[in-house]
């Protein structure tokens, strides 16, 4: 499955996916707080455009819009001013792009803040506690296409407000911001296509005579021909693709593949 996490330098969220198998980009103006080649440095709208031009399509698309000007802790500064008015604007052309381009579901992550009152009521909240991590932060999710609200994963003890009260720092803001790791497994384990109601592939070598077309990094067209006795990961592995490129021919076959009646 392909999925796109728009506004993140974390990874948290990217790599819960990519655990699981899953390709998945975080893209952010800032660079990625790990060593990867699954960020994005750039604009959402034109991270997003790449991987759709990599891979075709994108799956499931996941937002973390900036909360400064919409969190209700931003009330004193931010109340009545054309900052918090263009942020709201930017949340609302982030999930109408997200219904036009996710091919599942998209899921748009928030705090508590002004945006169910002034722009439309959250899906669902939930709190770190609820997923593995004895904290207090209130959190919304707006969601759309199949993607349906977060079940609890682990409910713990201790009501901790940690995060209201870190001391001041540098990076006190990024640390706020951070998806909590359990919040994140459960989104990769919940929100994918298995989840969702649409198939996986059932046969990733049994098949034969197949054609794998895909574009290239060059922007021209490729086409690999698939034996019965190499299997797809052997010839994709033996073609002199781009990391990039295997990724693309990977995904096309795994569509292919979508109800070709293999079970063994």
């Amino acid at each position: 499955m392909i999925v796109f996490i728009a506004c993140e330098s974390s990874g948290v969220v990217r790599e819960a996916y990519r655990r699981r198998g899953h390709v998945a980009y975080s893209c952010d103006l800032l660079p990625a707080d790990d060593v990867t080649t699954f960020h994005l440095e750039m604009d959402w709208r034109e991270g997003l455009a790449e991987v759709e031009r990599l891979h075709g399509h994108v799956d499931v698309i996941i937002g973390h819009p900036p909360c400064t000007a919409l969190a209700v802790s931003g009330n004193r500064w931010y109340a009545g001013t054309q900052e918090r008015e263009d942020a709201i604007a930017f949340v609302a052309e982030m999930a109408e792009t997200f219904d036009a381009h996710a091919r599942y579901g998209w899921a748009i992550e928030n705090p508590v803040g002004v945006l169910s009152t002034r722009w439309r009521r959250a899906t669902q909240y939930v709190q770190p506690w609820q997923f593995g991590h004895g904290e207090t932060k209130r959190t919304g999710f707006w969601l759309g296409g199949a993607l349906q609200p977060l079940t609890p994963t682990n409910v713990v003890d201790g009501r901790e407000q940690r995060v209201w009260r870190m001391g001041p720092s540098a990076d006190r803001w990024k640390e706020r911001s951070k998806t909590f790791e359990g919040i994140a497994e459960a989104m990769a384990s919940q929100w994918t296509n298995g989840q969702l109601g649409y198939s996986d592939p059932v046969c990733w070598s049994n098949c034969w005579d197949a054609q794998v077309s895909f574009i290239g990094e060059d922007g021209e067209e490729h086409v690999i021909d698939i034996r019965h006795e190499h299997g797809i990961d052997g010839v994709v592995a033996d073609a002199g693709l781009t990391f990039l490129e295997e990724m693309r021919a990977l995904d096309v076959f795994d569509r292919y593949h979508e109800g070709c009646g293999h079970t063994d």
